[in-house]
């Protein structure tokens, strides 16, 4: 059924509204819906006739919360329940006393960088140390400034920490592939490894299931998934599609071919 205007005796198509175009221009030109303050007591915001309250009460009438607008809403749960929380830690000890600073130190500096002089909202530990938060200690900075005092800080592999080697070098002493020192590593087992690399390794079977996944292009090409990106001069990325397609098979039934003729 086809809507019409709401206006009396007037069959013309509906336009937007509830009225027809000609209607609707009318209305338009008339300023639209009559505004009157909110219904809620000593609110002061204006909403149209359409509404009763203002959008800030109406979200707080529907969900039963404070109808004071200076209480503020924490939308989503909190602690363990939500979906970001990280075990309540931060890589800052004493974070409350390091925000607290931030505020007393933005309010000296006038929001300003104290090396370029423009607006800056950060601060910078001078002495480097995460856990000194004290006011000589901190700088207010913008994030051009933050970034070229850190810059050349590039943070050491986490192997390179744990095990003294990256995988790379890893990979180079003792052989093997990069997946397994990577399984090594889940199991716990890479410390025991590197000291010790006959050691008889009881790996799980999940573990051995998911590294045989991992390096299935071993035992149907005789290369690991690296080396055939090597061999082909294209991304490691691309193998598993290559794999898919076939076009692995063929690049070696050509490299055979060469061969023989």
């Amino acid at each position: 059924m086809i809507k019409k205007c709401k206006v009396i005796n007037c069959n013309n198509k509906y336009y937007a509204k509830g009225y027809c175009r000609k209607h609707y221009e009318g209305f338009i030109s008339r300023g639209g819906y009559k505004k009157h303050k909110c219904l809620v007591d000593k609110c002061n915001n204006i909403v149209t006739d359409k509404n009763k309250y203002c959008r800030g009460h109406k979200y707080r009438i529907k969900k039963n919360l404070s109808l004071d607008l200076s209480v503020r809403i924490v939308n989503g749960p909190k602690g363990v329940i939500n979906g970001n929380w990280r075990g309540g830690c931060s890589e800052y000890p004493n974070h409350y006393l390091m925000k607290k600073n931030r505020i007393l130190k933005l309010k000296q500096a006038k929001g300003m960088c104290e090396i370029c002089g423009f607006r800056g909202d950060r601060i910078h530990h001078i002495d480097k140390n995460k856990s000194n938060h004290l006011l000589k200690n901190l700088i207010v900075v913008c994030s051009k400034c933050h970034g070229i005092l850190h810059r050349g800080q590039r943070r050491k592999s986490k192997y390179k920490e744990l095990y003294g080697m990256t995988i790379a070098e890893m990979v180079n002493t003792f052989g093997k592939y990069v997946s397994y020192y990577y399984l090594l590593h889940t199991q716990g087992l890479l410390k025991k490894f590197i000291t010790k690399p006959d050691f008889n390794n009881k790996i799980s079977g999940k573990a051995l299931q998911r590294f045989d996944r991992v390096d299935k292009y071993k035992k149907i090409y005789g290369h690991d998934r690296f080396k055939l990106s090597e061999m082909m001069e294209t991304s490691s990325e691309l193998i598993p599609l290559f794999h898919r397609k076939g076009k692995i098979r063929k690049f070696f039934k050509k490299k055979l071919d060469k061969k023989i003729f």
